[in-house]
């Protein structure tokens, strides 16, 4: 790399519950650090050569992998705690490529402007360049934690804490594997590849171990004061161009488009006359064909058919709704009849709905499964971005949330 590049974030954020592969970690550390953080603007660009070539990778589909981490990253959800508030958002709202330029632009949602940009206190930073041969996403997870309280030299965590933030394998309850696993594997990693090294000390309660004291260490010639933040303005690596991908031309695509048209009119019995193949329709068509093809839009626009809430007619349009994005299309593509799977954590039966990617649970163990839709009647007017249900909303992402977490069900429903 010509110029640094660091990675600045809030200590809120680097606490916060989320869990990444380690490529989706890898491109949300590049992201953060292609910000000025001096700046305004949620918006970041780089090339998938700037990451592959950080990561010294010869793999000629990592671009592509990167492009594909990087749309993974917007469905994923973080959860920020403050005392007794939570706040669940996405880790990114918004991922464009462009063909012409090959750069990726991720957008930031809004409510991480304070954790992002123009960080005056309890905020941590670190060199790029210190993750990169790391192995695992958890591991970059206890360095960015441990990084922010290097100054401090030791710190307490409880071994629940540990579990919220980093979504730790529940295997990883057992305190052997934990430590076997885990501690010090990333122990031996950090050492080798970050200026950071920690050791550790168990404490009990009884036989068992309910905390971790850490003795931390950080180079001196690596910690970054914020003098350094000038250097990690955008635009610092010199970019190779990546292949764009293959883009059909629109005459090869109109027969494409025209059957699944004709197919949306057979699945919902509609004629030409009573809904006709706009503009807008068919260049969203268009648009989803980039992504895939003809068989699963058509699978897509099957699935939703066998969803029985009364009102979906309303929701069902080819442009809005189900070839809108391509969150939408996935979510039907994966949609399954909600007496098609259940299953019983702890005893307690919960009829799990297939709808979209991220079905979620009922609310008592007696009532039906429960839909996004049915979410969304339910939840406080305030927690509502809209005045109908949309899987592009925070509403959807509170959904999702609660699907991985039934606790918190009581809490978002009030």
């Amino acid at each position: 790399m010509n110029k640094i590049l660091v990675v600045n974030q809030s200590n809120q954020l680097v606490t916060a519950q989320y869990s990444m592969s380690l490529l989706c970690k890898k491109v949300f550390a590049m992201a953060i650090a292609k910000l000025n953080p001096r700046g305004t603007v949620l918006t970041s660009s780089f090339n998938a050569k700037d990451l592959s070539s950080l990561l010294d990778s010869n793999d000629p589909n990592l671009p592509a992998r990167i492009l594909g981490a990087a749309n993974d990253i917007m469905h994923i959800a973080l959860t920020l705690q403050q005392d007794n508030k939570e706040t669940v958002t996405r880790a990114f709202s918004q991922v464009t490529f462009d063909h012409s330029t090959k750069d990726i632009k991720v957008e930031f949602p809004s409510i991480l402007r304070e954790h992002l940009l123009d960080l005056q206190s309890q905020y941590s930073n670190y060199l790029l360049q210190n993750i990169v041969d790391l192995t695992n996403a958890t591991h970059i997870r206890l360095f960015e934690i441990l990084k922010s309280k290097a100054a401090l030299k030791t710190w307490t965590f409880e071994i629940d804490e540990l579990f919220y933030m980093m979504q730790l394998p529940a295997s990883y309850r057992n305190y052997a594997l934990l430590e076997q696993k885990f501690l010090l594997v990333a122990q031996k990693e950090l050492n080798e590849h970050t200026g950071l090294s920690f050791t550790f000390e168990r404490i009990k309660s009884g036989k068992k171990v309910v905390k971790l004291k850490f003795n931390i260490k950080y180079s001196e010639d690596k910690i970054l004061d914020s003098n350094s933040l000038e250097n990690c303005n955008s635009n610092q690596i010199t970019i190779a161009p990546v292949a764009p991908k293959p883009i059909q031309e629109p005459k090869a695509l109109e027969p494409q488009i025209q059957e699944i048209y004709q197919h949306y009119l057979s699945t919902f019995k509609l004629s030409e006359s009573s809904y006709r193949l706009t503009p807008k329709r068919k260049d969203k068509i268009k648009l989803r064909l980039k992504d895939y093809d003809v068989a699963s839009i058509k699978r897509a626009i099957s699935n939703i058919s066998k969803d029985p809430w009364e009102d979906r007619f309303k929701y069902r349009d080819i442009a809005d709704h189900i070839c809108h994005t391509v969150e939408t299309v996935e979510k039907w593509l994966n949609f399954k009849a909600a007496s098609e799977q259940s299953y019983s954590p702890g005893g307690r039966s919960i009829v799990m709905n297939t709808k979209g990617i991220n079905p979620a649970p009922d609310i008592k163990a007696n009532d039906n499964f429960m839909s996004f839709e049915e979410f969304w009647h339910k939840l406080p007017d305030v927690a509502k971005d809209g005045d109908k249900p949309d899987v592009n909303s925070h509403a959807y992402v509170l959904y999702t949330h609660a699907k991985r977490d039934p606790t918190k069900l009581k809490q978002f429903l009030g």
